[in-house]
């Protein structure tokens, strides 16, 4: 309860584009901010997964982020 307390409804809906517990989201994607991934790590509904280079083009790097039990409990909770 006190991590839903401290977490804005605005970050917490960009949990959606995580598909899975496997699905991963680096910090430089085209779908979700950096800046909101800080937020969804601090209040504690992704884990950090290691760094990853990017591609040729130099997208998709940074940080990759990935649900942990809590954000897909409460990505479950928010479908309903």
């Amino acid at each position: 309860c006190y991590m839903i307390n401290k977490s804005f409804y605005d970050d917490i809906k960009y949990l959606q584009y995580f598909e899975n517990r496997e699905s991963i989201l680096t910090s430089d994607n085209e779908k979700v901010p950096a800046v909101i991934l800080e937020n969804l790590f601090s209040y504690g509904f992704i884990s950090e997964h290691g760094v990853d280079g990017g591609d040729a083009f130099g997208k998709n790097s940074g940080t990759r982020y990935a649900l942990n039990e809590y954000g897909m409990q409460l990505k479950t909770v928010l479908q309903q």
